[in-house]
């Protein structure tokens, strides 16, 4: 059994059949998994065939990207419920 975690939503499932998971997207086994598991998903970086946690200048772009984003969600949530 493997760990995986998905190159893009950084998901993580733990003990899998990697079989089962296709290599274009996931990472099996990748070297830097066990630092990243309390990392938040949208704070991991993919490089190669390893995953990181993003450096504090990347944290930043990266919330730069997703602070409006999560606002305009919250704005539709408020709204849905009025």
């Amino acid at each position: 059994m493997s760990d995986v975690i998905h190159r893009t939503s950084g998901e993580i499932r733990r003990s899998v059949h990697t079989p089962d998971y296709a290599h274009a997207d996931w990472l099996i086994n990748p070297p830097g998994l066990d630092e990243v598991l309390k990392t938040p998903a949208h704070y991991r970086v993919f490089a190669g065939g390893t995953v990181r946690e993003a450096t504090a200048t990347e944290k930043d772009l990266i919330d730069e990207t997703r602070l409006p984003q999560l606002k305009e969600m919250k704005r539709d949530a408020i709204g849905e419920v009025l």
